[in-house]
């Protein structure tokens, strides 16, 4: 208000506006107008990622082993030969499955071990190559395998229709389940139905990640039972086994010499041509992961071609990977180091002599 001695009165009064009151996500966006400078925010979206807070990863289901030492107080069975443990002795429990087993069957333990969570019932084990699941040392043959073969030879070389009736898929799932994890034992499986132990077999087999004779040698197995002479497909096929990785070798042979008592069995009626068309798609499989039905179609009957090749090889020939003999392996050094023609007639006179005995 302002008063004069000469005039009317003037009252000024400021007219101020209240703001109204804005919510927090138009404060937020105020607030970001304030920065013109587009670089800050690429040095912000760094900051955050540098302060975010690490959680910790899901176990790898591929991890190797951590086995601690534990001396036991009460009995409890080696996950690996099935014999239990004694009081007071010194066993090795793995940190990461806790699987137990004697310090003398480290080495036939699988290299790997699953997850540290147990897995529902009906979630089936990671697939993985024939490699992660043998022991380190000769023979390479995967415990599971051996498990099944020992009792599928107890009960079931009188049994008609050995691998060709299916067991049930849940029970299956179900003991390949408790093998893989180390939950089943050897005097478990005696309680199962025997074509049950079969399936759990085949199923393992079915689904690695790679067939038994892998995907790099598929083309030379095939070719090598499309050879009308018996005598050069048999050399050929020997030498593709010979190139296989060396677990893939041992169980192939293991599974073979097994497969030999199954066809003498004539209580089985599982004669070659039988165990071929079961066995092929299994063991030989296919050239890549996800074949299409056409190549399934047109593999099918090739597949069984090499399994009937595979299984008239003579035994010798089988027997000589698992025997871990030295007398073997000096020979080959031998072989190997004379080199040229040489050496190849030696290694020819070896192959002749395996599966010809006859003109020897």
């Amino acid at each position: 208000m302002l008063i004069t001695d000469s005039g009317p009165i003037h009252v000024t009064s400021p007219v101020e506006s209240v703001p109204r009151r804005r919510s927090r996500k138009s404060k937020a966006f105020s607030c970001m107008q304030g920065f013109s400078d587009q670089s800050i925010l690429p040095q912000i979206n760094e900051a955050d990622q540098e302060t975010e807070p690490e959680f910790p990863q899901p176990n790898n289901p591929a991890q190797a082993h951590v086995f601690l030492s534990k001396t036991m107080i009460r009995a409890e069975q080696c996950s690996v030969c099935g014999h239990k443990t004694r009081f007071g002795k010194m066993s090795l429990k793995c940190r990461n499955c806790r699987i137990l087993i004697h310090p003398e069957c480290r080495d036939f333990c699988p290299k790997l071990c699953p997850s540290t969570s147990v897995p529902s019932q009906n979630m089936a084990p990671k697939k993985g190559q024939l490699s992660d699941f043998a022991p380190t040392t000769p023979p390479m043959v995967p415990s599971l395998v051996i498990q099944c073969v020992n009792e599928i030879e107890k009960r079931g070389l009188n049994e008609r229709g050995l691998y060709r009736v299916s067991g049930g898929e849940r029970l299956v799932k179900e003991m390949k389940h408790k093998l893989l994890y180390g939950k089943a034992k050897c005097h478990q499986l005696a309680k199962e139905d025997i074509h049950a132990v079969c399936g759990v077999l085949k199923d393992f087999l079915r689904n690695l990640s790679e067939p038994l004779l892998t995907f790099s040698l598929h083309s030379q197995f095939l070719d090598a039972a499309d050879i009308l002479n018996e005598s050069d497909s048999k050399c050929e096929i020997c030498q593709a086994v010979q190139e296989l990785p060396t677990a893939n070798r041992d169980t192939l042979a293991y599974l073979i010499l097994h497969l030999y008592r199954v066809m003498r069995s004539p209580e089985c009626q599982m004669d070659r041509m039988n165990l071929s068309r079961v066995f092929g798609p299994t063991i030989v499989g296919h050239s890549v992961p996800e074949p299409s039905p056409l190549v399934i179609m047109q593999d099918t009957p090739r597949q069984a071609k090499v399994m009937s090749l595979l299984l008239s090889l003579p035994s010798g020939f089988w027997n000589q990977f698992l025997s871990n003999n030295q007398e073997n392996q000096n020979c080959d050094s031998v072989s190997m180091a004379q080199g040229g023609s040489e050496g190849e007639k030696h290694l020819g006179v070896l192959k002749r002599d395996l599966l010809c005995p006859s003109l020897r």
